[in-house]
C-alpha cells in the first residue's frame, strides 16, 4: 500500500522518524549475509566453492558425499568480525551406517576458505559417533587443536535449527532455542564463514543468516524520492 505527502524536507523527515519510531520493531542495524536457497535446482551462485558437490534443490542446500566438502558464504568470501548472530537450518536426510554416523556443520573466523585441517578458527558440528555424540566445537590453531566441548550426550538427534551467538569472549549455541554449548574463547573475532560435511554425509543446509551490530531502529519502508525542493511529493510502502 502506497501514501503520497506533498511537505518540505524538514518535516517529512521528523514524521517519517517519529512513525518509524513508533511502528517499527527493533532490528539490527545490519544483516552482513542471507540465502534461502529459494531459487531454480542446479548449480549454485552466491557461495565460493572449494572442495566438493553442491547443488541447489527444491530450495535448499545440498553437500554431496564422497569427499569432505566446503563451502563459502559469499561469491568472494564474505569477513566476519566481532559480535554477530547466526541462524541456519541443517538437516541430514539419511543416517550412515559406518562408527562416525551423521557428520558435518559449520566454521566461523576462519583464517582462510578453505577446510578445517591446518586452519585457524571455530568448527562446530554434529556426529553421530558413540565417543563424542552431539554437538562438537573446537578450536583450530593452526596444526593445534583445541576441543572446546566434545559430544552433548544428552540430544539423541540433531536440531532442525542452529543459532550460533557471539558475544564478546562468549560463544553461545543453540538447537531449536535451547542452549547446547555456552563457553567462554576470545582466541579469534575475525575470519570467513563456511558450512562443511564429511566424507560419508550429505546435509541440507537452509535459511542462512548472518547479522552483526547493535539492535538498532531502520524504516520498515523505503520512501522515494529521498531528496528534493519542497514541497516534495514521496511515496512510500
Amino acid at each position: 500500500m502506497s501514501r503520497a505527502f506533498s511537505c518540505g524536507n524538514f518535516v517529512l523527515r521528523w514524521v517519517l522518524s517519529w512513525i518509524c519510531l513508533l511502528g517499527c520493531p527493533a532490528l539490527h542495524a545490519q544483516n552482513d549475509f542471507y540465502d534461502d536457497f529459494n531459487r531454480a535446482d542446479g548449480a549454485v551462485d552466491g557461495w565460493t566453492l572449494y572442495r566438493g558437490t553442491w547443488s541447489l534443490t527444491g530450495g535448499k542446500l545440498l553437500s554431496g558425499g564422497g569427499v569432505e566438502a566446503w563451502l563459502w558464504a559469499g561469491e568472494t568470501p564474505i569477513g566476519l568480525a566481532g559480535d554477530f548472530d547466526l541462524s541456519i537450518g541443517i538437516d541430514f536426510p539419511s543416517t550412515p551406517g559406518d562408527g562416525v554416523g551423521r557428520h558435518g556443520g559449520v566454521m566461523f573466523f576462519a583464517g582462510t576458505p578453505s577446510e578445517r585441517t591446518g586452519n585457524t578458527g571455530y568448527e562446530l558440528d554434529w556426529i553421530d559417533r558413540a565417543s563424542d555424540h552431539g554437538f562438537r566445537l573446537i578450536r583450530y590453531d593452526g596444526e593445534m587443536t583445541t576441543i572446546l566441548v566434545s559430544g552433548t550426550p544428552g540430544i539423541a538427534e540433531p536440531p532442525l535449527l542452529w543459532t550460533v551467538t557471539i558475544e564478546g569472549d562468549r560463544i553461545i549455541v543453540q538447537g531449536d532455542g535451547a542452549t547446547v554449548i555456552d563457553v567462554v574463547d576470545g582466541t579469534y573475532r575475525e575470519g570467513y564463514f563456511g558450512l562443511w560435511s564429511y566424507s560419508n554425509s550429505q546435509i541440507l543446509f537452509d535459511d542462512v543468516e548472518i547479522s552483526s551490530g547493535p539492535p538498532g531502529i531502520r524504516a520498515c519502508f523505503e520512501a522515494t524520492p529521498r531528496t528534493g525542493e519542497a514541497p516534495l511529493v514521496v511515496g512510500f510502502d
